[in-house]
């Protein structure tokens, strides 16, 4: 298995670490499944490369 480094802001940190505390589970696994959903990008603020110019 391969090592992922996995650097997030602070203020994004705790705020997963309050969802993983709130849901009983570990930190890691709960970055991993909202990795996984692709939540990560929705909680920093929305998808920047998904803006359509008409």
């Amino acid at each position: 298995m391969r090592r992922f480094d996995f650097w997030l802001p602070i203020d994004l940190f705790n705020r997963i670490k309050l969802m993983a505390r709130f849901y009983g589970i570990h930190i890691s696994k709960m970055m991993i499944q909202l990795l996984e959903m692709g939540y990560i990008d929705m909680l920093k603020g929305g998808y920047d490369n998904e803006t359509v110019n008409k």
